[in-house]
């Protein structure tokens, strides 16, 4: 991208003083800006980007597009900024003519993106992080290197029309549904309106639809489309056009398993954590052979794929800790459990709430708790029980972070989930941290 300061004041319906050219957007302040730079300030839920705006300037920012004037030559005025971000994303989308791969779902969405993006190879850019709102999709788009080759999005939902607004801007020529669940169920009370939610990617999408076999009721909804399905034993055992069988984990929780596709089977060996990424990486090859990626180079770069921060993350020292703290529904923390548990050592599972369960906030708990004793973990709870009933509870992560020191035995194997808001990421770093300044 590279734009002059005209032609983006022109894209967003605004003026602008000063002349310049941009070729990066950032939301950011606490980001490096330079003169290439357009600062866009952001209302928040907790900080005004507005707020920073003279600092940005101050720093060099070759732009700023804000709601109301900081006075300033290099500002651009819009009544709304982050429809103007949309605009912008729009305008770069228009100008990068490449395929678009749109992939939503209750969860595995962010894991899925990370395995196509590998398959698809290193020119293919992907949404970074959970990029997949109002506002990281847009940063995404508009991030997109003039010589890349495929666009990989992440696209989230909290209610119905969220995913059709984002569609505009992507234009999506493949569209993936990793699963139907539970999740967000405060803001979509059943798996029907979670169903219809999701399905907005699809009815979006021109191209060819990647959707889960164990679902009929979604396959049923694209009747008369160019449909793949994909799954694995464990999510689909009556079988997929892509699917996953003979399952088996490493040492480190990683799976291996038999890749069935319509032009014969293969072994895959991924490089990743986790029994529910076999049934993610049938959806990964799906997608890579729609863009024509040879079967050999899919399996050698699955093997070689890496996930986001904080998704199934396996250190292993004294004892075994599995970061899986990003966040969870019902779905990923069986999943999670099942895999630390045939990983050897005793397992532990701290965990922490699940949220956005709505009605079935309390079954759920439950149902977790259940498993995770049937499967021999020694269960810890941060914060009130939701349901678990645990053998042992903290109150905050400060306190777990002392007190499992007292807990955790050699050879343990421990893992540590829960929603995003539990902020458990900051116990893994520090029983991580045990970890290495054990070994120096």
């Amino acid at each position: 991208m590279r734009w002059t300061l005209d032609h983006v004041a022109g894209i967003v319906g605004g003026s602008v003083g000063a002349t310049g050219v941009i070729t990066s957007v950032s939301i950011d302040s606490r980001r490096p800006v330079d003169s290439e730079t357009l600062f866009v300030a952001i209302k928040g839920e907790v900080h005004d980007g507005h707020d920073f705006v003279g600092e940005v300037l101050q720093r060099g920012v070759g732009a700023v597009l804000v709601e109301r004037s900081a006075g300033s030559a290099n500002e651009i005025v819009v009544e709304d900024t982050l429809v103007a971000l949309s605009k912008l994303a729009s305008a770069r989308r228009n100008e990068v003519d490449i395929p678009a791969i749109g992939i939503t779902g209750s969860s595995g969405k962010t894991s899925t993106k990370d395995l196509v993006s590998s398959v698809l190879g290193s020119d293919a850019h992907a949404s970074p992080k959970s990029f997949n709102n109002e506002i990281g999709v847009p940063l995404t788009i508009l991030g997109t290197p003039d010589t890349a080759t495929y666009l990989v999005i992440e696209v989230g939902s909290r209610g119905r029309g969220h995913i059709e607004k984002l569609v505009d801007i992507i234009k999506p020529t493949i569209a993936v549904i990793t699963t139907i669940g539970v999740a967000h169920s405060e803001f979509l009370k059943n798996e029907a309106d979670v169903r219809n939610a999701k399905f907005e990617l699809a009815i979006g999408t021109d191209g060819p639809l990647v959707l889960p076999a164990g679902d009929t009721e979604l396959i049923a909804m694209a009747a008369g489309r160019d449909v793949l399905t994909f799954g694995s034993e464990r999510s689909s055992p009556d079988g997929a056009d892509y699917w996953a069988t003979d399952l088996e984990l490493d040492d480190l929780g990683r799976v291996g398993f038999r890749m069935v596709t319509p032009t014969g089977s293969l072994r895959v060996q991924l490089g990743v954590s986790g029994l529910h990424n076999a049934h993610n990486a049938a959806a990964a090859i799906a997608v890579g052979q729609l863009c024509d990626v040879d079967i050999p180079d899919i399996a050698e770069r699955l093997q070689r794929a890496a996930l986001s921060p904080w998704r199934m993350e396996v250190h292993r020292g004294r004892y075994t800790v599995v970061n899986d703290s990003y966040n969870a529904n019902p779905e990923s923390m069986a999943s999670a459990l099942e895999t630390v548990a045939a990983m050897g050592g005793r397992p532990v599972a701290i965990l922490g709430a699940m949220e956005e369960l709505g009605d079935r906030e309390v079954s759920d708990h439950l149902a977790i708790g259940d498993l995770a004793r049937s499967l021999g973990f020694k269960i810890v709870t941060i914060g009130p029980d939701r349901g678990y009933r645990p053998d042992v509870t903290f109150e905050s992560v400060e306190a777990a972070a002392t007190g499992m020191r007292e807990i955790i035995a050699a050879d343990d194997t421990v893992l540590i989930k829960a929603s995003r808001a539990a902020g458990l990421e900051r116990l893994a770093a520090s029983l991580i941290a045990d970890l290495e300044e054990a070994r120096t």
